[in-house]
């Protein structure tokens, strides 16, 4: 078979969204196909400064996070971008003006508003912690952050915010009151168009992995698309196959599927 390149999702898609936990036929399906001999990236929203350790212990050729700001293959790091440090000011600035609680997601850590009180951030800092992420003040000077998690108090002032913050990033939608941010001209998609340009690899040769919106970028790029889960009916429409939730065996059960793995492999 020839030699294809897999993008895997994190969150939701290799781990279950409540246990964190990597069920055992997801870890066996990396195996598999590293065994075969493809190439395999996680792409993941989040960033280096907080991925949980064990994900380097996971059969993987690189790494592109924060939603293709930093991307690394076999220990090298091919790309490595922040927010610019002279438009934050500005964005401290529209995050006190509507009360938001947010993630400064960064390469090193993660900096955080001082008013959380949201509790999927306070669910979210405790997992942190229990990992050893470096956790500091959003009004630590010289911070350094590629993308943010926000939570919105005020719905009723959802747009706004999120059109002044347009100035600076591109908009995604994670709820009704939370918004994810990303810089300008980066996103899952960008990633892999930069790890495809660079392995000198043709986008229909790649297979991507994902189950919620973030994940759309890569869904609209890579033809052969899996979603895990199946559960957001706008996402459905633009894959080409839909698998079962992460702890049903969805990531083995789409390979199956696919012709990538043999149902007699599966213990």
């Amino acid at each position: 078979m020839q030699k294809k390149i897999f993008f895997f999702d994190y969150d939701g898609t290799l781990v279950h969204n409540t246990t964190k936990q990597i069920p055992e036929s997801a870890m066996r399906a990396l195996q598999e196909l590293k065994k075969q001999g493809h190439i395999l990236f996680v792409n993941t929203g989040r960033t280096k400064g907080i991925v949980d350790p064990e994900i380097y212990d996971w059969p993987f050729d690189g790494m592109i996070l924060g939603c293709g700001t930093y991307i690394t293959y076999h220990d090298e790091i091919w790309l490595d971008e922040a927010v610019d440090e002279k438009d934050h000011e500005t964005i401290q600035n529209i995050m006190n003006k509507y009360h938001s609680e947010a993630f400064y997601e960064g390469k090193d850590c993660l900096y955080i508003s001082d008013h959380i009180q949201h509790k999927d951030l306070i669910n979210m800092i405790k997992r942190y912690k229990e990992n050893g992420i470096t956790i500091l003040p959003d009004t630590t000077e010289h911070k350094s952050f590629s993308k943010l998690f926000v939570c919105m108090p005020d719905i009723s002032r959802k747009e706004a915010f999120v059109d002044e913050m347009g100035a600076y990033f591109t908009y995604i939608n994670r709820g009704i009151d939370r918004c994810e941010f990303v810089p300008k001209g980066y996103s899952k998609a960008t990633g892999i168009q930069f790890v495809c340009e660079k392995l000198g690899v043709d986008k229909e040769d790649c297979f991507v992995f994902g189950d919620s919106n973030n994940d759309m970028p890569m869904f609209e790029y890579i033809s052969n698309s899996v979603l895990i889960g199946g559960e957001n009916p706008e996402l459905s429409k633009h894959v080409m196959y839909t698998s079962c939730e992460a702890l049903e065996d969805g990531v083995e059960k789409a390979l199956i599927a696919l012709g990538f793995i043999k149902q007699e492999c599966v213990k």
